[in-house]
């Protein structure tokens, strides 16, 4: 059974009902409409490889920073 909870996302504390606290940092990307190739996160000030996205798992209170990283010349 899924449960609330909250997760302070860039600064900003967002408060999630059971059905749809997310269930790993992959699906809080995907649920950001993000690209995750083109961000960078940050889970409780550990740097997250793109490839371990869906085997970080919340707790509440979690923190994330997330960085999208923007091209130009």
């Amino acid at each position: 059974m899924k449960t609330a909870g909250k997760l302070r996302i860039n600064g900003e504390i967002r408060e999630f009902a059971p059905d749809a606290f997310p269930d790993n940092l992959a699906v809080l990307v995907e649920s950001l409409g993000l690209e995750p190739a083109l961000v960078v996160v940050e889970l409780n000030g550990e740097i997250v490889k793109r490839d371990s996205y869906a085997a970080r798992i919340f707790s509440d209170g979690d923190n994330v920073e997330i960085v999208r990283l923007v091209g130009g010349g």
